[in-house]
């Protein structure tokens, strides 16, 4: 359980710097980055202590949309 308590921290910081760099973000790259950070994090916390079909179902939009975000970034970038 300890593990589960440090893993969520961990995710929660990782949030917190997506949104900082967000915040300070002075270029399109850096600005698309950081809103990708962010929601491939709260993603992964949307996994934690669920049942089988939420974990399954979040696990799918996270790959899905890591795939997406690759391509708009290699189009766009």
């Amino acid at each position: 359980i300890l593990f589960i308590i440090l893993l969520r921290c961990l995710l929660f910081l990782i949030i917190f710097f997506g949104f900082n760099t967000l915040i300070i973000s002075n270029d399109l790259i850096i600005l698309y980055l950081s809103i990708e950070l962010f929601s491939l994090t709260f993603y992964l916390i949307s996994t934690i202590h669920q049942n089988y079909y939420t974990t399954e179902a979040a696990i799918k939009y996270f790959i899905y949309n890591f795939i997406a975000g690759a391509f708009i970034f290699n189009y766009f970038f």
